[in-house]
């Protein structure tokens, strides 16, 4: 095999004259080569024989695609001979290469029942058992289709059995569950009453979608349902410890997914929870996002679907209870407010606010129950002002459900209020579990330090405002824990999430003769060397779902659409141009031509609609605030004359670029706007182009690659290429959707790594999803030892004993010092669970050593606050709030207390983000040689 590198020089000379110099040059020159006999494709780096599983698998599922050509300063285009051959005789240059990614679509079963309803109604098990074999057969036929298959190699043959191999397993726990449903009439009845709240939450958040068709689950949806019916029945299940991860491309439906188990879960414990005094109350479950923006778009749908549980407790309290579902937004206080208080001072300002951009207290704009717009006076405090006990959240439409005399909306969003009301289901931020070590009150979310404490914070227990029973003793904790966009936990934030995820575990394990530890599922549409990544972070094996099949575009469950368009990726790049430059011009081309697209008299949802908003990528804010002033200014003058200088394919653009009202200048997705700026924003992205306050051009960061699922947006522009494969991929995946998608890729070609995409461009987009980067993360380094141990072991010592649960009990380590040593014991186990570098043994006698020395400093402490009672620096309790004296535990700006051996090893962070020290830089000048 050889290899042919092609370069055209242009010998001739530059010409005397000024104005004919440009005709010496070569502009866009094309060259193409032929081979009648066919090319041989360039050797795959990652083969067959790696030693990485996720290599060996790639190298079977993209076994047909292959790389003919790299170009050098330029991209290369590969065409193929014969219709349906996948020999390839001809290459050629291309200054503006394009790749299609074809859609991935949902496979039906002929004979399964998928209606969503249909299933709610079958109420006989073996009727049931008929309606879901179909699924078995089939998928038991294709898993002996994909181990005849012939994939040419020993090797491959290998990496095709084990994929075989897990499907079967994947079969069999399917078949399980459908088992457990025939047989056991409690678990039915949970079944079909999810099967109806999911076709209610449905109907509810989508009421256009269902007028001619009923709600339907995607078959990998249900199967998976289906799979982990068993893991939440039965809580000694052999598959109970694995981490359930949903492995599906952007879009395709992995929240319905999850949510159908989460509705399942929630379900089941209340009919179970019937036969025992706590009544099945108390946090069920605990849904995680990593950013802002992702979990307020979710607690919309989550808010739907709990509301659609409560209409169905409702109906049927003597199976499901008195105490109604709801839901808690747990985040930061930049998002919700912490405290009653606080959420007083913010309704007021609210509705004594004359605009009408007046930001709301409450994170959803419309009940998620019949979508009526929430009004001002939707919010009021409940008993009175003046003494709070909860916010009441009601709709004003005289048909919905949760009107202010039917208790409101069942949805908590002030700390203080979930902390006391305890809704089954939360959705929080990863970084919120940083607070763990800092508030008692945080123990009752996992079934811990109940009123009986005394120490007043915890005040009234009532449910709803309707006189409710008070909340028993001894609740049961967290049955299941949903980490959604998994890909996202890695890095400083994921080492960090890894360690405090052992509190959150300890916490939620049921004590028995045999410990009963939580379901854990997870979610992601990019990701690379899974096993070893929930192996750092949960410290448990993983199941993915769906199982792999040796084929990319085939999982059985879904396969790609050769039929219909997907999202169509342009690359431009300029040789001796800035990027600027380069997106200036796309910019005002793509703004103009999508202009004289559009139909000023047609429908406001016509096709063209998708590609009136424009949304810009970018990987710095640096590169996306030098790109809003020129959209503000050059990008708008050339818009309007446009059809001067190019009166042929564009059009001026209309109203935005003629009016300088502040409605309609760029709108910003990223981390320096508001919370609120954000909600309106996204409010803004789903109006038609037709509507004054549309978005013509939206510039965002990467908060834009996960949770804005806006099915209109078509036209995306790329700045630059993204640090990582999974953030690119992540990012272009928001357009496209509803629509065939447009996704242009400017590169700057001073970049190496922006140029070997570019020359490049064809061939790693038909297999971007091989080059994803595999994710680290190191919760038991020592670096992250000495940053998060002390809050991890804080946590699970103060939150797991509710003898040291008040703010005061700091004091009362000597005489829980047993159990303390075994929250330390647990921690340093798990130490060997989660892998990491060295012997295992030697990982858990250093996190041993360590837990023993913080617990011997903070006795110390203690004993010497003891003796000297009123010495200035007396540590008297946990919360800084709610002590006299000093806090155990102290933050980097709370003053350094390094002069202190002791004190100095409770340095904890109050956010996971938060993991580097604040540092002083002082610079000496010098003079002539001296400092």
């Amino acid at each position: 095999t050889r290899v042919l590198s092609l370069f055209l020089v242009n010998r001739r000379a530059v010409d005397a004259d000024p104005k004919r110099k440009d005709e010496s040059f070569l502009f866009q020159v094309e060259l193409e080569l032929e081979h009648s006999a066919g090319f041989v494709p360039r050797p795959n780096r990652l083969g067959e024989h790696a030693d990485d599983d996720d290599d060996r698998v790639a190298d079977l599922q993209y076994r047909h695609h292959d790389e003919w050509a790299v170009g050098h300063g330029v991209a290369v285009e590969a065409l193929p001979g014969a219709k349906g051959s996948r020999q390839v005789t001809r290459v050629r240059t291309t200054f503006f290469p394009e790749s299609e990614v074809r859609r991935v679509q949902p496979k039906d079963v002929a004979g399964v029942t998928i209606d969503m309803e249909a299933l709610a109604q079958l109420d006989d098990g073996h009727a049931l058992e008929q309606a879901l074999t179909p699924l078995l057969e089939a998928y038991g036929n294709w898993i002996d289709e994909q181990r005849q298959r012939d994939v040419q190699s020993a090797r491959r043959r290998e990496t095709r059995d084990e994929l075989a191999q897990q499907a079967s397993v994947a079969m069999a726990r399917i078949r399980t569950g459908v088992a457990r449903l025939r047989d056991d009439s409690q678990a039915r009845l949970a079944f079909r009453l999810t099967n109806e709240a999911m076709a209610d939450a449905a109907r509810r958040r989508s009421p256009k979608d269902y007028e001619k068709k009923p709600p339907r689950w995607r078959l990998f949806q249900l199967a998976f349902l289906l799979l982990c019916i068993e893991d939440i029945v039965d809580g000694r299940s052999p598959h109970r410890d694995h981490v359930e991860l949903i492995f599906f491309p952007t879009g395709g439906g992995k929240t319905e997914a999850y949510l159908g188990v989460i509705a399942f879960t929630l379900l089941m414990r209340r009919m179970r929870g019937q036969q025992r005094p706590d009544k099945g109350l108390g946090v069920a479950v605990l849904l995680r996002y990593t950013l802002r923006l992702l979990t307020l778009d979710q607690l919309g749908r989550a808010a739907t679907l709990i509301c659609a549980l409560e209409l169905l407790r409702r109906r049927d309290p003597a199976r499901l209870g008195a105490e109604r579902f709801a839901i808690g937004l747990w985040v930061g206080r930049s998002a919700t407010a912490n405290t009653l208080a606080e959420v007083h001072k913010a309704i007021l300002e609210y509705r004594a606010s004359a605009s009408e951009n007046a930001s709301s207290p409450f994170p959803l704009a419309a009940c998620p129950s019949c979508r009526e717009p929430l009004k001002r006076d939707a919010l009021r405090l409940w008993p009175s002002a003046q003494k709070p006990e909860r916010v009441v959240v009601s709709c004003s439409s005289p048909s919905c459900a949760f009107r202010e005399r039917d208790g409101g909306l069942p949805v908590m969003f002030v700390d203080e209020q979930i902390y006391r009301d305890l809704p089954c289901f939360i959705v929080a931020t990863v970084d919120k579990f940083a607070m763990l070590p800092w508030r008692g009150e945080t123990g009752r979310l996992f079934g811990r330090a109940q009123a009986k404490l005394g120490e007043g914070f915890y005040g009234p227990m009532d449910s709803i405002p309707r006189g409710a029973e008070r909340l028993p003793d001894g609740l049961l904790p967290p049955e299941l824990i949903v980490q959604d966009e998994l890909h996202l936990i890695s890095g400083p934030l994921g080492t960090m999430a890894g360690l405090y995820e052992n509190a959150v575990e300890f916490l939620s394990t049921q004590r028995s003769d045999a410990p009963i530890r939580p379901k854990v599922i997870a979610s992601t549409a990019t990701v690379r060397r899974a096993k070893e990544q929930i192996r750092a972070l949960f410290g448990r094996p993983m199941r993915l779902f769906p199982p792999q099949g040796i084929d990319a575009s085939d999982t059985f469950f879904a396969k790609v659409d050769d039929e219909g368009a997907g999202r169509m990726y342009l690359g431009v790049a300029a040789s001796g141009r800035s990027l600027k430059g380069t997106l200036l011009r796309t910019y005002v081309a793509l703004l103009t031509a999508t202009q004289r697209g559009y139909d000023s008299r047609g429908e406001p949802d016509q096709v063209a609609d998708a590609y009136m908003t424009l949304a810009g990528y970018f990987n710095s804010l640096r590169e996306l605030g030098g790109m809003r002033r020129l959209v503000e200014d050059e990008v708008r003058s050339r818009c309007l004359s446009i059809e001067e200088r190019h009166p042929l394919g564009f059009a001026s653009r209309h109203p935005f670029f003629r009016k300088r009202d502040v409605q309609m200048e760029p709108v910003e997705l990223t981390s320096r706007e508001s919370t609120a700026n954000v909600k309106r924003a996204k409010d803004r992205l789903n109006l038609p182009y037709a509507d004054p306050k549309h978005v013509d051009v939206l510039l965002a960061s990467n908060m834009i690659s996960v949770g804005v699922d806006i099915d209109r947006l078509g036209l995306m522009v790329v700045a630059g290429q993204p640090k990582t494969s999974s953030e690119y991929i992540q990012a272009s995946s928001r357009v496209g959707r509803k629509h065939p998608g447009l996704v242009v890729t400017c590169f700057n070609l001073a970049r190496p790594r922006d140029r070997s995409h570019y020359e490049r461009f064809h061939a790693y987009h038909q297999t971007f999803y091989r080059f994803v980067e595999a994710a680290s993360l190191t919760p038991f380094s020592g670096p992250a030892l000495d940053r998060g141990l002390a809050g991890t072991l804080v946590a699970m010592t103060r939150l797991g004993n509710v003898q040291l649960t008040p703010p005061g009990a700091v004091m009362e380590l000597g005489s829980q010092r047993a159990y303390a040593d075994e929250a330390a014991s647990y921690l340093a186990n798990r130490a060997g669970d989660h892998g990491g570098s060295g012997p295992e043994s030697a990982r858990i006698e250093r996190v041993r050593a360590r837990c023993a020395s913080l617990l011997d400093s903070w006795q110390h402490l203690m004993q010497e606050a003891r003796d000297d009672a009123a010495a200035k620096r007396s540590y008297s309790g946990f919360d800084k709030e709610k002590t006299a004296g000093l806090p155990l535990m102290f933050t980097a700006t709370d003053g350094p207390r390094l002069e202190d051996g002791h004190a100095a090893k409770f340095q904890a962070p109050t956010s996971m983000r938060d993991v580097e020290e604040t540092v002083q830089l002082w610079v000496r000048k010098s003079f002539g040689g001296q400092r």
